[in-house]
Parts: structure tokens; sequence; C-alpha cells
């Protein structure tokens, strides 16, 4: 249960009665470890400093949280701080889990002080030890750094970038061979589709580069629709994604949760959908069914949809394009979402389908631990969760020798009659689409 008297030693500041984004702030250095989220909507954002006395929570009260504030988060008392809320791919399995030490396989924390921003309100929310100067500080801080002069003011139009490029990639190595090792594992995964009683397998891939990444660079951003992700436990060890993929978004509805979530799968070039032959559109929207079905069977009586038809849409990104089918519904809030998200983590997107035996296969084919790749990761703030998956990302970490490495990380869908040259393009389309 959560513990009010905890959460009463957080206290609120108002910075602004305007939307005011808080990266500039990363490239000020304020505090380890933080971390960044901001909603796709590009209008809210959340950066979270350092840790609270009383950080860690268990994914289980992650609940008590939730309903606690529909108790009590209305009252002028308590300045409820946001919770990061986040999980690996697979925590439970030590076959394709956690391996990034410092992150670890699930996290729920309170910060030491976020600032968070949203058209209506900017404000501080603080733990009464990092003290009211500092806090008054922070807010000067925030309002005084500028972004650099050949970005525009509004702040909703920067990016965090690494300052590497495919190149770097590629000179370290990591994309010798030919289509991805002559697409070996895309094969092993066709055939498994072919064997096995699998429709569908996510293979993942992972390269690397040591070359140095530069993590001031904060540049204009050039693509909209995604969640932008950075969480830094060390100088060493971070995580960087952008990501088109809504896992799971809770909300208040009377005495239940209106539950939304998403299906994205089905990939293809830009402005390539209308050059698709039968055959390729049939995959494709074959692809994306299955994702929709999984949801829909994970889910079960956890909830009520609001229609067992939903409609798909096309999600146009920077370089790629998406099928893309909201799914949402009523459910109650005694069955938690912790509840929720056991069901529902990993889906179809990124694990295959049925779950179980794409996640065997995956487990005997890929040569690395996924780590927070496919994981998901949000904020829980305002009686409310936003969740999304851990998709094209970039982690720093250290390497055998202690020295600084840089991976990469994406994937792609395969199915029983896939072409596994046609995945290695996608592939290398995924990873231009966050490396340039």
């Amino acid at each position: 249960m959560v513990d009010l008297g905890a959460i009463a030693r957080f206290k609120k500041l108002v910075v602004a009665r305007e939307w005011i984004d808080p990266l500039p702030l990363f490239r000020a250095g304020l505090s380890h470890p933080l971390f960044y989220f901001r909603y796709r909507d590009e209008r809210r954002a959340v950066l979270m400093l350092g840790a609270s006395p009383a950080a860690e929570v268990s994914i289980t009260e992650l609940d008590s949280y939730l309903n606690r504030w529909s108790e009590y988060g209305r009252d002028s008392k308590f300045a409820w701080p946001p919770l990061m809320v986040g999980s690996s791919f697979a925590p439970e399995s030590s076959s394709i889990g956690d391996e990034w030490g410092p992150f670890g396989a699930m996290r729920v924390s309170y910060p030491q002080a976020a600032l968070i921003s949203d058209d209506d309100l900017s404000v501080i929310v603080y733990h009464d030890s990092f003290g009211l100067s500092e806090t008054k500080r922070l807010s000067e801080a925030w309002l005084e750094v500028k972004p650099p002069a050949d970005l525009p003011v509004e702040s909703a139009e920067h990016t965090i970038s690494t300052g590497l490029s495919f190149d770097d990639f590629r000179r370290s190595g990591a994309l010798s061979g030919v289509n991805w090792g002559d697409g070996e594992v895309f094969e092993s995964g066709i055939l498994a589709c072919q064997a096995e009683e699998l429709k569908k397998v996510v293979i993942s891939h992972r390269i690397s580069t040591d070359h140095p990444a530069d993590l001031s660079v904060v540049r204009r951003r050039d693509a909209a629709g995604s969640y932008l992700i950075f969480w830094q436990e060390t100088p060493s060890s971070w995580l960087l994604s952008r990501t088109p993929e809504r896992l799971l978004s809770l909300t208040p509805f009377e005495d239940s949760w209106l539950i939304t979530t998403e299906a994205v799968g089905g990939t293809l070039e830009n402005n390539s959908l209308s050059a698709l032959t039968p055959g390729e559109d049939e995959k494709l929207r074959e692809e994306h069914e299955l994702i929709v079905q999984g949801i829909y069977e994970e889910l079960g009586s956890l909830w009520r949809p609001h229609t067992s038809v939903p409609n798909f849409e096309q999600l146009r990104l920077r370089t790629l394009t998406h099928l893309r089918t909201i799914l949402s519904g009523v459910g109650p809030s005694e069955r938690g979402v912790s509840q929720l998200l056991k069901a529902l983590h990993p889906t179809a997107a990124v694990a295959g389908y049925p779950k179980a035996e794409a996640l065997q296969v995956i487990s005997r084919l890929e040569p690395h631990k996924r780590g927070w790749y496919t994981g998901y990761v949000g904020v829980a703030y305002g009686g409310s969760l936003e969740l999304a998956v851990i998709l094209r990302s970039l982690l720093g970490s250290l390497n055998s020798q202690g020295t600084p490495i840089v991976y990469a990380h994406a994937g792609c869908g395969i199915l029983a009659d896939s072409d596994k040259h046609r995945e290695a393009l996608e592939l290398n389309l995924k990873f231009q689409s966050f490396i340039y």
C-alpha cells in the first residue's frame, strides 16, 4: 500500500501556466540519474531527476498508487509525484531477459524531483529532501536554459541525438556480411514458422559501435508521431529510444479504467503501399491481424473492448509506414495494472504468435539477450498511466574490457512465407530510421 505519509513529503512549485519542454535542461547535466519521457502528442513531457529516499516500489504497488490517487489525488494537501515504470523484454526469462546491469529487469520508482509540463501548466514536484532552494535553482535553470541558436524556439521541435551515424556502426564492423549474415537468422525463423505451431516470430538484431557517443547533442526533430525516451543511470549507462508504439494507456473512467493499447505491425517503406503486389499486401495485413488477434486473446476477460472489428490506419514515420490499429475498452480497476501488463506484454508485435511458442524460438535463434529492447517504459501521473514499447533504441553500456560501447536494436516480423532478402531490407530501413 502506498504510504500517504511518504507522498506528503513531496511539494509542488508552479513554474509557468504554459507548456515548457524540460528537454533543454538535458544539456545542463543537472543530475544523474535522469529519465525523460515526451508523449507522442509532443505537448506533454516529464523529466525526472535523481531518486527520492523512497525511490523503489514494486510493480504491484503501482495499483495502489493509482487507486490511492483516485481517492486523494485532488486533495490539495498532496503534491503527487510521477512514477517511472518500466520493464525489460522478458524479466522472468534468463535466456532472453535482462543483461544491462544498472538498469535491472523491472523498475517502478519515484524521483527526487520532477519537471512536468503540458498545455496548461509547468510544475516541479520535489521531495522535501531535495530542498526548496535547490528546487528554485532548478526552476530558474528551466526558464533560463536556451536551445542552440540554430534550433527553433519552440522546444517541442527539439530531440536528443547521440552524434552517431549509420557509418559509425558500419566502420565498427557491425554491418559486415551480406543481408545480415546472408539472412541465416531470418531463414531459421521462416523454417520455424513452416515447421512448428507458429504463425509469426519477431527476430531482432543487435549491432554495436565503440565510436564515442556525444549525449550533449540536442538537435531539431525531423519526424513526428513517436515518443522520445531518454534514461540515464550513470554517464556510461543510458537508453535512448524514439518509438511509435503505445503499449498501454490507462485513464480513470467512473469506477473503472479506460484501457487503450495498439497493434503496430506490418512495415513498408514510405510511399510504397500502392506498389505492393497482391501477395505482399496479403502478408502485410496477415502480420498485422495476428497482432490484433493476440491482444484480444491475451486481455481476454480483463476488459470489455469497444469494438471487436477495429479498422487499421497507416502510421507514417520518417522513413517507414506501419499499419496501426488502436484498441480500446473498459476494465474494472480492482483487476490491477499488474494483471494487465502481465497479460499484454510482450505482444505479438515484438514476440510473435502464439506468444509462448514465439518466445521459445526467440530464445533459440537470437544470439543476444534483448534486455530493455522491446520492453516498455513510461510514466504514472495524475491518476493515469502511459507506457511505450521500447523500439528502435540505442543503449550505452560498458563492454567486458570496461570501455564504452553503444548497441542499436531493431527487428522484423517473420511469417512462413516471408522472404529473407526483403526482411533484411526492412531491417536496414528500421536502423536508418533512428541512426542517421
